[in-house]
């Protein structure tokens, strides 16, 4: 017979939508009602978390590298590890290693899988890359595309097998990024190939002259370079601190502190009371065991056994935590302090520190902020909710002028400097200011001491 689940477990699932504003419970009658996020995110088969991201990914103009993450983490990662040959496939996947992030690893690698046209087999052969696995998450962006077009979030009329032609009629990819940007003509699946899309590009080689969708950074059909490969680049580089943010908007508080410790780095994370302890997990009344970076993470290879200086950041947000013969933490991403600040989730409480205001987020995690940049700070994080809050209750609306101008300014500021201290080319440029009189050179200094926040040790 099935039995009902523990009453301990399903309170935790309730905290759990309710921490990510999912659901709503009358502090009077006790009654839970559903939000519009949770609307949303109850229409996605998926987990409540990956949803999220979903969604953001969608409003931040990610949409395609955010339902690779999301398929990935509904389904299993692409990269194999045969027994025999567990080096040569760890030093594959490194190959593919971006941002020092397990999550924007399996990006690229999926997006190099799918530039590879026909010789995708081979790539994925030579490269440990499960081809059968890349075409389940192909399969999976589908259908969360759909259910993104139903909603309004993207372009409407984005069928899942419509965009499954557009993608064999291009280079066999999985069509995602093309109808994103091209859309598909009309419902039918028996759709004519497209001309050159706007912002593509045309192959160079005279006995090939395939047309190709913006990102390829190579011919899907004969595999000639793109003409100027740095836009491509530079546009890549662009989207992955709003990922990262967005990666921790979805995956928060499931994150670690990497701390220095006396023979190799030690991971901390937020204790039931919300007092800081080292990540641990109880070991059925055997005491506590703590917690470690799997070896295959991007990030545990890159770290120095006795220093954390090869991290951009010492905060990792993870999906999972799995126990074999240690407890391990899996697929983790380090983040910024910005993107902890602006995308964060919790309660958000402020303390005087003499000049200083600490911003304490969950009751645990504290950033120090001069005074006078304090409110700045938490009005452009009341301002982007806002914006965020509007967006979910009206998916087929778009963004107004301002709204698109915080965006650009939040991009921009997660863009400066991964490890939160970006003052130094803000300040320089206030200096070197020409014209204008002082009141605007006090207005680019202000501006500039937003970035002065510090890289949040614990307080």
């Amino acid at each position: 017979l099935i039995e009902p689940p523990a009453d301990v477990a399903v309170q935790r699932a309730v905290d759990e939508l309710k921490f990510l504003q999912a659901i709503t419970v009358d502090p009077e009658t006790g009654e839970e009602s559903m939000t519009a996020l949770g609307v949303h995110l109850s229409k996605l088969p998926v987990d409540c978390r990956i949803g999220k991201l979903i969604l953001l990914g969608a409003m931040f103009g990610v949409t395609n590298d955010a339902l690779t993450i999301a398929a990935t983490l509904s389904y299993r990662s692409p990269f194999m590890s045969p027994l025999m040959m567990r080096d040569e496939a760890q030093e594959a996947k490194m190959s593919f290693a971006t941002a020092q992030s397990d999550h924007l690893t399996v990006v690229n690698a999926y997006n190099q899988v799918e530039l590879m046209g026909g010789q995708r087999f081979g790539f994925c052969r030579e490269n440990f890359l499960s081809l059968k696995t890349v075409q389940t998450i192909a399969g999976l962006k589908r259908q969360f595309l759909e259910i993104l077009s139903a909603a309004g979030f993207v372009r409407p009329g984005l069928r899942s097998r419509a965009v499954e032609a557009l993608g064999r009629m291009n280079g066999g990819c999985d069509g995602v990024a093309i109808a994103l940007e091209q859309g598909v003509q009309g419902t039918d699946v028996a759709l004519k190939p497209l001309t050159i899309l706007q912002g593509g590009w045309e192959c160079g080689n005279r006995l090939c002259r395939s047309h190709n969708f913006a990102r390829n950074i190579v011919c899907f059909r004969c595999r000639a370079r793109k003409p100027s490969d740095s836009e491509a680049k530079s546009e890549e580089e662009s989207t992955q601190p709003i990922l990262k943010a967005l990666l921790a908007a979805a995956l928060f508080p499931q994150m670690v502190i990497v701390e220095k410790g006396k023979k190799s780095p030690i991971l901390r994370d937020r204790a039931e009371n919300g007092e800081k302890i080292e990540d641990s997990i109880d070991d059925g009344g055997k005491g506590k065991e703590r917690a470690v970076l799997h070896p295959g993470c991007v990030a545990a290879k890159l770290m120095n056994l006795r220093s954390m200086k090869e991290l951009s950041s010492k905060y990792l947000v993870y999906h999972e935590r799995v126990r074999t013969t240690r407890v391990y933490i899996r697929d983790a991403t380090p983040v910024s302090p910005y993107a902890l600040i602006l995308f964060g989730g919790g309660s958000i409480e402020v303390q005087c520190g003499g000049n200083d205001k600490i911003i304490r987020m969950d009751g645990w995690l504290g950033f120090k902020c001069p005074t006078r940049d304090h409110d700045l700070v938490m009005e452009l994080r009341e301002v982007l909710d806002g914006i965020m809050r509007h967006k979910i209750e009206n998916p087929m609306s778009e963004f107004c002028g301002a709204s698109r101008g915080i965006i650009s300014a939040v991009k921009e500021i997660l863009g400066m400097d991964e490890d939160g201290k970006a003052v130094s080319r803000l300040s320089v440029s206030a200096r070197k200011g020409k014209g204008g009189g002082g009141s605007k050179s006090k207005r680019r200094r202000r501006r500039g001491r937003v970035s002065e926040l510090e890289d949040g040790d614990l307080v």
